[in-house]
């Protein structure tokens, strides 16, 4: 139904780099919306209820006093979607195709070198499985160490 529209705009996004981008954010977003849902949840409600008492609105309590203490909550939950779109594969695939140079991600390389060069395949998963542990990594040292 969007793409009927926007082609009429002559305005085409499969097979393109903005594909790989919606792509992925379709698949990760999930990941980062529990993150907050889960840390909004631990938010004692006395919080709330102090601001609302002060005469503070809920925008300014959700910027000035929520979000400041969900800071590293709200960066890890990024970095760990971003964790997950680095290795997505099929909606990427689907929606963006594997063009060289255009919508190729280090997943579709390794999909292309499995059917030429085995070890290369399995050098870039390397690759991409240390990039994603480190971060994994840094995102834990991080939300564990005390301000």
């Amino acid at each position: 139904m969007l793409g009927a529209t926007l082609s009429q705009f002559q305005i085409n996004i499969a097979f393109t780099s903005i594909a790989v981008i919606i792509a992925q954010f379709y698949v990760s977003s999930p990941f980062y919306i529990q993150v907050l849902v889960t840390a909004l949840d631990n938010v004692p409600k006395d919080l709330y209820e102090a601001s609302y008492v002060l005469g503070v609105g809920k925008l300014e309590t959700l910027m000035k006093v929520i979000l400041p203490m969900l800071i590293k909550v709200v960066f890890a939950g990024l970095i760990m979607s971003w964790i997950r779109a680095l290795g997505e594969f099929g909606a990427t695939m689907m929606f963006a195709g594997n063009i060289l140079d255009q919508t190729r991600t280090i997943p579709l390389q390794v999909y292309t070198l499995m059917q030429a060069d085995i070890k290369m395949a399995a050098a870039v998963s390397v690759i991409l499985f240390l990039i994603s542990f480190i971060m994994l990594g840094i995102v834990k040292s991080w939300l564990n160490k005390e301000d």
